[in-house]
């Protein structure tokens, strides 16, 4: 049996040794208010362990050569068994790197020493400015991409050739690259109600069209389910995909959202690619085909906390030359994000107080990994990338084992990044609750540090020692670009922050110190989505939230062509609905967005309220009309009136009585200005198509206006006066209560009540012996008659009542000249 066969069994057996012991884990990563207990913590044993592990560990630094001073220290680990951490291994570490896509183990059946040397890792090769980054292409296997402006190769290179390539002079340092996170999770997302991107659909046809959106995310690996269900256009009809080779089905997700809030827009997809330089020409590749607006929801863990890295940089560059509006995740790290001054742990100068003296036994940050669980950990402080000279390093400390089983002690000395970061899979000896632990070297100064815990496949994050202030980083703390927070749409006023929620304001160091105002805007989450390919549905998370602005930006886009992006992104902010403290904060940013207050900020419309009873269908008791043809599905989905035939989907709710045409006059004689086909409530109320918006919308002026409405069998009716129109009118305009509100002064009077005249059947403004014809013509017949005067849904002979009673009445609306 040769030695990989062995390690694999033996790692079986840790695997059956856990399933039965995980019962018995003393501490649990499911706590009520999620905080860990520090009642089994032995504080001196773990100190001691401290003290011992991180000596260790700096007698290691001190003896690196110049080449492996430039290696990131967990690929110092797969060079030689002298990095590994106390309480790891080889077996532990081989199974923790075939875990990750940047790693491809050699398979041979050599000693583990060989298999790890000819295996191929992963990695950015970063260069000195004005390097040739050519002299290393004999010793890499795969050049995957190159980044010129930011002096870096990314290559799959073996590990025996990491030194090798750390000798060249014209190289500043070796790491691997850490893959992204995505910043999470047939169905219409409530979003869509909630922003009211449907109020502006429905009221003024506007869906997007024209603009072309972009997603970039994972992948889009199972969209034929949703293209299915009609929750996505088919490729080639709606949808393009442009890349996937990354893979997942998040970002069929965020399409789907988009879809139902922007249904006109094209969509276009692109994945994330396995690094930043991959991501930064995915960005480049979407604005080459056209998009107007893209959007991410992509956090790369090891890019600048406290400057604008590669990515951000290529986002400013790219917004800066193209009139696109760019859109990201805030990010869910609000709660496994620490950022605070250095603060030395009493009686342990050198080490970091999480807690900043608050908690004696709590002075760390704590995470809680089952058998196979993963966490990332990323720490940084505020020195320049490329120029730190403060040494700090990062542990991983288990509490089953009472032993550190992983680190990241990079060496700082001057011309390197202020980074270390540890990617760690939990295994059957080490399944359970951890600490980490940030220790400085002696000669270190006093940093601002900032701390992100990323856990996968069951890891979780303790909340002590968290904060989610100033927990956004990176291209979506970019100015001009969209960060976006998280809304539940399941929080009854849709005014709470998700306690995930990163929020801002963002610290800058380099070059010049400032503090950027983010997040920029929120979205919804927790959304219906298809759950195509096994993804979680309710869609949780900011990149739930993300989509929901896109759509958002496209719709406004799409209604105001001649706008600028920027002018379109400062609609969706400056017509926010306003959250938490007044004006911008850093929790909403300038509250949640909303695309109809954003669409009657910036066009030409008005509101009109009004309520009008038919006569053919009202009830004195309980005061309300018949809904007989809805009852029945008689009513049509689309308007019976030529001067506005538009069709919906479907009728929307059970208490709508029957279309209406409701129109505006400049004079009492003069021409129509404007026309809109609407639905009738049964409580008198003409509504939007939604059935809820008590009012509908016309594209004019503000003004006063004379106000008509027609009915197919009704005798149109017109008001006496001339009500003032506004974009944000609320005065009701109450055809029902007065017989002085109609122009001509005669109505219908049943009871205390006021009513448009029934039997009008032919559009003549006279109620004759002729309108019986539409009776006879149809006579038995049952669905959606002109003649049906009483709205029973069959055309009878009762229905020559309303004709009689009212034989030989006229509309008083006048003539138009």
């Amino acid at each position: 049996m040769n030695t990989i066969r062995i390690i694999n069994f033996k790692y079986f057996v840790e695997i059956l040794i856990s399933i039965i012991l995980i019962s018995f884990q003393s501490l649990s990563a499911k706590e009520t208010d999620n905080r860990f207990r520090s009642t089994s913590i032995n504080t001196v044993a773990l100190n001691q362990i401290k003290a011992e592990t991180i000596q260790r560990t700096f007698n290691l630094q001190s003896q690196l050569t110049d080449a492996q001073k430039k290696i990131s220290y967990e690929l110092l680990m797969l060079t030689d068994g002298q990095f590994l951490p106390p309480g790891t291994n080889y077996e532990h570490v081989i199974n923790q790197f075939t875990g990750e896509k940047e790693f491809q183990f050699s398979g041979t059946d050599a000693t583990v020493r060989d298999q790890l040397d000819e295996s191929l890792v992963y990695i950015y090769i970063y260069f000195n400015a004005h390097s040739n980054m050519n002299e290393i292409n004999s010793l890499t296997e795969n050049i995957t991409d190159t980044d010129e402006n930011n002096n870096t190769v990314v290559a799959w290179v073996k590990v025996k050739n990491l030194e090798k390539i750390a000798q060249y002079g014209q190289v500043r340092c070796l790491r691997q690259v850490v893959p992204p996170v995505a910043r999470t999770g047939s169905a219409t997302t409530e979003g869509d109600g909630i922003h009211h991107t449907s109020s502006v659909r429905i009221n003024f046809a506007q869906t997007g069209s024209g603009i072309k959106v972009g997603i970039i995310s994972d992948g889009v690996d199972t969209r034929s389910t949703a293209q299915a269900s009609g929750d996505l256009p088919a490729d080639g009809s709606g949808l393009t995909v442009l890349s996937n080779v990354v893979g997942g089905d998040e970002g069929t997700a965020m399409l789907e959202i988009v879809h139902d809030m922007a249904p006109g827009a094209s969509l276009y997809f692109h994945d994330c690619g396995v690094n930043t330089t991959a991501f930064n020409s995915a960005i480049d590749d979407l604005i080459t085909a056209g998009c107007n607006v893209i959007c991410d929801d992509i956090g790369w863990l090891t890019e600048p906390f406290y400057e604008d890295g590669s990515v951000a940089s290529h986002v400013a560059s790219v917004l800066s030359g193209n009139d696109i509006i760019y859109i990201s995740s805030a990010g869910n790290a609000g709660l496994k994000h620490h950022q605070s001054d250095f603060y030395p742990l009493s009686g342990n100068p050198t080490y970091h107080d999480f807690s900043a003296g608050t908690e004696p036994s709590l002075t760390d940050m704590y995470c809680n990994l089952p058998l196979n669980g993963n966490i990332r950990v990323v720490l940084q402080w505020n020195d320049q990338f490329g120029s730190s000279g403060n040494d700090y390093n990062l542990y991983l400390y288990s509490f089953r084992t009472s032993a550190i089983v992983a680190s990241s002690v990079n060496v700082q000395n001057g011309n390197d990044d202020p980074l270390e970061f540890i990617s760690y899979t939990a295994n059957g000896t080490t399944f359970g609750d951890f600490a980490i632990l940030v220790v400085k070297s002696e000669g270190a100064a006093s940093k601002n540090l900032e701390v992100y815990m990323y856990g996968s496949n069951g890891g979780s994050t303790y909340m002590n020692n968290t904060s989610p202030v100033d927990a956004i980083f990176g291209h979506p703390a970019v100015p001009g670009a969209l960060g976006v927070g998280a809304i539940a749409a399941s929080d009854p006023d849709n005014d709470d922050i998700e306690l995930f929620s990163s929020q801002g304001p963002v610290t800058i160091s380099y070059p010049s110190s400032e503090s950027r105002a983010k997040p920029d805007i929120c979205g919804i989450d927790g959304v219906d989505v298809t759950g195509a390919g096994g993804f979680s549905d309710p869609f949780y998370g900011t990149s739930a939230a993300a989509p929901h602005i896109a759509a958002i930006a496209a719709q406004l886009w799409s209604a105001l062509p001649s706008s600028t992006g920027d002018e379109i992104r400062d609609m969706i902010t400056d017509d926010a609905v306003d959250m938490g403290s007044g004006g911008f904060d850093n929790v909403f940013g300038y509250g949640r967005a909303d695309a109809l207050a954003a669409y009657e900020a910036n066009n030409t419309v008005v509101r009109a309220k009004l309520k009008v009873y038919l006569e053919g269908c009202y009830d004195q008791t309980p005061d309300t009309l018949r809904t007989d043809l809805n009852t029945l599905t008689y009513l049509p989905t689309t308007s019976p009136y030529s001067a506005d035939p538009r069709s919906i989907t479907a009728v929307p709710s059970w208490n709508i009585v029957d279309w209406v045409l409701v129109q505006l006059r400049s004079t009492a004689t003069g021409a129509t200005v404007a026309s809109k086909s609407a639905l009738l409530r049964n409580d008198g109320y003409v509504v939007g198509d939604d059935a809820v918006q008590d009012y509908i919308y016309f594209n004019v002026a503000e003004g006063n206006y004379f106000l008509l409405v027609n009915h197919r069998d009704h005798l149109s009716i017109m008001s006496a006066t001339t009500p003032a129109f506004t974009k944000s009118s609320s005065t009701l305009f109450d055809f029902t209560t007065t017989e002085s509100g109609y122009y001509g002064g005669d109505a219908c009077q049943m009871g205390t009540k006021y009513c448009m005249f029934a039997g009008e059947t032919n559009n003549s403004g006279t109620i004759t012996v002729s309108d019986k014809a539409s009776i006879v013509d149809n006579l038995n017949d049952s669905g959606y008659y002109t003649g049906d005067t009483n709205f029973s849904g069959t055309v009878t002979v009762a229905d020559k009542d309303c004709i009689i009673n009212n034989l030989n009445v006229s509309s008083g609306v006048p003539v138009q000249e």
